[in-house]
């Protein structure tokens, strides 16, 4: 995936993200830009002229079509459920349903308010295909998670980054979530 062009440098850190779990065996694999979502056809109105010996039927647009396509595609294998995924959407990073992840990017400054837009979409989706996009604001999931390794180091200069959070590594995080797992588990068992 490293001769993608992203369309944002959250995009290009967020599949760093994703290709360290696929490394580890954590995501089965991923896709940039997946298929498209129909949420709505294109809408026309006919309009019926009476000539002298026939009726023209004219066809005018109403309304476009309107698409969504998601920024990721996620396939998890069966050891990333609980740790980074679940269906339940709640207590992971990810909502997935049947092991499969919808994801949306954004940065932490949006200039043009595309948020708002991305959560009627958000909606839309759900509403007519029983789909969840889950919206993923890189540094933010890096904070919360892990950092990954290519983030470490500057885009260009390849120098070490400045980071303002603690940097956790993928290995810290899966051993905190599974001993989270474990205790969550034994506390389940004694009540």
């Amino acid at each position: 995936m490293n001769s993608t062009e992203f369309k944002s440098n959250e995009e290009r850190y967020f599949a760093w993200y994703l290709e360290e779990l696929v490394d580890t065996g954590y995501i089965q694999k991923f896709s940039y830009e997946p298929e498209s979502i129909q949420l709505s056809p294109t809408l026309f109105q006919f309009k019926e002229t009476p000539l002298k010996t026939k009726i023209k039927t004219t066809r005018h647009k109403l309304l476009s079509e309107h698409i969504y396509t998601p920024d990721f595609k996620i396939w998890w294998e069966e050891k990333a459920e609980g740790i980074f995924h679940s269906d339940s959407y709640t207590g992971t990073p990810f909502a997935a349903i049947q092991s499969i992840s919808y994801i949306e990017t954004k940065g932490t400054f949006d200039p043009y308010n595309m948020t708002r837009l991305f959560r009627i979409n958000q909606k839309w989706c759900y509403d007519k295909y029983k789909i969840f996009i889950n919206l993923i604001i890189p540094t933010k999931l890096f904070k919360e998670t892990f950092t990954p390794k290519r983030f470490l180091f500057t885009d260009i200069q390849k120098r070490v980054r400045n980071i303002p959070h603690k940097i956790i590594m993928l290995d810290e995080y899966i051993n905190k979530r599974q001993e989270y797992r474990t205790t969550l588990n034994s506390l389940r068992s004694n009540t």
